[in-house]
């Protein structure tokens, strides 16, 4: 039942890695893990983002994109390989093993692009492919931090993590205006709450624009 569907695994992951990052972030301060691949603050940026956060947007977009396009998005061993490549990239960052860790978290955000698009195009749910390349641009992201890092790239590694923090905020915005009102209305009978297209529409631009 844990894999049947993709919001199950990944948000418990994603609730008890959230838990478990509080005492790793006290045993980074105080010295105790050493000087691991990522350290200090880019490692906390990092994996609240790429990490925690993550892992809950795929969850959601796992399971909404089945409910989208009626099609099948990863379950069963499919779906946890993907949990194992998450866990994966948690540990590795905490290494000395910067090219494995660079290499699963950019794989990540890929894999779930391509599955999540492989059921949205066979589902020909045209609406909702924009949330294809929201994936791969975290993925894209991902790299900016670790081709930094790692010295091949000029980027700064704070500019992934912006990046990255601006696609989390846009996904909210989307997901926010379409399912604040219908969980409003299944849960408060004759609430009335309705979308504002006008509304989503300067929302989503302002994001988009900061």
């Amino acid at each position: 039942a844990l894999f049947a569907l993709g919001f199950r695994p990944f948000y418990l992951a994603a609730a008890l890695f959230g838990a478990l990052s509080v005492p790793l972030w006290a045993l980074q301060v105080t010295g105790w893990l050493g000087r691991p691949y990522l350290h200090g603050a880019l490692w906390h940026a990092h994996e609240m983002l790429f990490g925690y956060t993550l892992a809950v947007i795929v969850g959601f977009l796992f399971t909404a994109g089945r409910n989208w396009s009626h099609q099948p998005t990863p379950t069963g061993a499919a779906l946890a390989a993907l949990v194992a490549l998450w866990v994966a990239a948690r540990v590795l960052v905490l290494t000395p093993w910067g090219w494995a860790a660079a290499a699963v978290n950019v794989a990540f955000p890929l894999l779930a692009a391509a599955a999540l698009g492989r059921a949205l195009v066979a589902g020909r749910n045209w609406r909702n492919v924009f949330f294809v390349a929201l994936l791969l641009a975290m993925g894209l992201a991902a790299a900016a931090v670790h081709g930094q890092r790692l010295g091949g790239w000029e980027v700064p590694a704070w500019a992934g993590v912006q990046l990255g923090l601006d696609v989390v905020l846009f996904v909210m915005v989307v997901m926010a205006g379409r399912v604040i009102p219908m969980f409003t209305n299944n849960g408060v009978p004759g609430a009335g709450a309705r979308r504002d297209a006008r509304l989503e529409t300067v929302a989503l631009g302002s994001v988009l624009a900061l």
